[in-house]
């Protein structure tokens, strides 16, 4: 039998395998088919709660921010990913990329 997640726990259960892989990877590198495969779903899922690559990484940022993934805000900063990142955290970010 097929269970099914709501929408919210779906999200939180991809953007955590995405953050995973972005760790070990970059977060521009990785791709819809690694996620999908480390969050157990299929890529049309992540297409409907994401929508575009974009809206995705996005929010892989954020949550790295939410997290204080170092690693993944050290990547959004040298890509100049345009989110607002707290100063306190860009600080911490660069200096263990050091």
């Amino acid at each position: 039998m097929k269970t099914y997640m709501k929408t919210e726990a779906r999200r939180n259960q991809i953007l955590a395998a995405a953050l995973q892989l972005a760790e070990s990877d970059h977060y521009r590198a990785i791709t819809r088919d690694q996620i999908a495969e480390r969050a157990r779903t299929a890529t049309g899922t992540i297409n409907r709660v994401f929508g575009t690559m974009a809206n995705l990484r996005h929010a892989i940022v954020e949550r790295a921010i939410e997290e204080e993934c170092l690693t993944v805000i050290g990547q959004a900063i040298a890509e100049n990913h345009g989110i607002v990142i707290p100063t306190a955290l860009k600080r911490k970010a660069l200096k263990a990329l050091i």
